[in-house]
């Protein structure tokens, strides 16, 4: 508990303090976040600081060595993987973003680049985790128990893959709104550490080895989504960026799969997966349209948060909004996990 503790407090307190350098330092820099010709509501926030997602990275690289230290417990290779992998995935971000800045391309790494790094990164996550002993490799939302559901390590490497890129991309889409992603993953993340310290402190049901170090994870990961809300939620003050979205989008897949709770991604990650899936269904519809001679669109833009604003919800609606899905996403999770663990305790 003490490590855990330690893990969101500090996370949340560098966040909290180092966010307002960072703002003032990108400012003197001139990083400005461009806007879409076709944002034209959202002209006026260009040139607002971009990259603060800098802070999930950081936090991780900074904290988790030292609440690991102050847990007692040896690093494990899926630990140290998830943390990697994370950092990773942010600096993957980081480079789209520089990009979409000092390039001035908004667009920032083209869609092939991207795929191939979010593969390596993957690819060796998904490794680190397989070859570790105890390690789940069911497709299981609950628990690691049932041998039906278990799959060949090429084929689960497989399909976490896919699950880490599906993931990755639809937080990437969820960070439109000031505050939306943030404050959203905030809760993920904190309900993450919850079920994870579940796990942790009931080995004979769960028998995940790694799983203080996965909660170390989430924790650092809330507690700096925390702290970068407190100033992310003010307009025009500074961007997340794909430098935090990607990370954390990496960070649901690597703590959900390493706690042996791959298939609850989706439904932890509901509201990410619904803004994700706008995005996808909004090209699949506007190119079949167009095939057949009148391109149309699903909706007014995607993703769906950009569609109500042009119906004419404010941003402060849409954010609280959409955190209320989140939270009922993430109530979900925690109803299934703690109900499939009441049926173990009680035989």
């Amino acid at each position: 508990m003490v490590a855990l503790l330690v893990a969101g407090g500090m996370s949340f307190v560098l966040t909290l303090l180092l966010t307002p350098f960072l703002i003032r330092l990108l400012r003197r820099s001139g990083v400005g976040q461009p806007i879409h010709d076709v944002m034209h509501h959202h002209t006026q926030k260009a040139g607002t600081p971009t990259m603060g997602g800098a802070v999930v990275p950081l936090s991780l690289v900074t904290v988790f060595p030292v609440a690991l230290a102050v847990s007692g417990h040896p690093p494990s290779r899926v630990g140290v993987a998830a943390a990697l992998a994370v950092v990773a995935m942010g600096s993957v971000g980081l480079l789209d973003d520089g990009m979409k800045v000092f390039r001035e391309r908004n667009l920032g790494l083209r869609e092939l680049q991207k795929t191939v790094l979010q593969t390596l990164v993957s690819l060796g996550y998904a490794l680190a985790l397989v070859t570790s002993p105890g390690s789940c490799r069911q497709l299981a939302f609950t628990n690691c128990e049932h041998p039906a559901l278990s799959l060949p390590s090429w084929l689960y490497v497989l399909v976490l893959m896919a699950i880490f890129w599906g993931s990755t991309n639809a937080v990437n889409f969820t960070d439109g709104i000031e505050g939306l992603l943030a404050g959203a993953a905030a809760v993920t993340f904190l309900v993450l550490t919850g079920i994870g310290f579940w796990v942790f402190r009931h080995h004979s049901i769960y028998q995940v080895p790694h799983a203080l170090e996965l909660t170390l994870v989430a924790a650092c990961l809330a507690g700096s989504m925390g702290g970068l809300l407190w100033w992310n939620i003010k307009p025009k003050t500074i961007f997340m960026g794909d430098t935090g979205s990607l990370a954390l989008g990496a960070g649901l897949v690597v703590v959900c799969s390493g706690l042996g709770l791959t298939l609850l991604v989706p439904v932890i990650g509901f509201l990410y997966v619904g803004v994700g899936a706008s995005s996808f269904l909004q090209r699949v519809w506007f190119k079949w349209t167009r095939r057949r001679g009148t391109p149309r669109r699903l909706f007014r833009m995607a993703p769906i948060h950009h569609h109500f604003e042009l119906v004419g919800w404010s941003e402060s609606t849409i954010v609280v909004r959409f955190w209320i899905v989140n939270a009922i996403a993430a109530g979900l999770a925690v109803l299934l996990v703690y109900g499939d663990a009441l049926r173990h305790l009680a035989t």
